[in-house]
């Protein structure tokens, strides 16, 4: 739970600057924080696992 509140506090900073894009990078980050962070931001969000994970499949074709 603490977490979470946490995530929902660090969430409201990039929502008040307006960003247009927000990247996780963290490997640990979980789709659920994603969608939060989403829903907070209003902004697109990218998971540095995911990132890792299209280059791994770019790698091996």
């Amino acid at each position: 739970m603490a977490v979470r509140l946490n995530i929902d506090k660090a969430a409201k900073v990039p929502k008040v600057r307006q960003v247009q894009l927000v990247v996780l990078d963290c490997m640990g980050y979980t789709l659920a924080i994603q969608d939060k962070v989403r829903q907070i931001t209003g902004a697109p969000v990218i998971l540095a696992r995911g990132i890792f994970g299209r280059v791994l499949k770019e790698l091996i074709g």
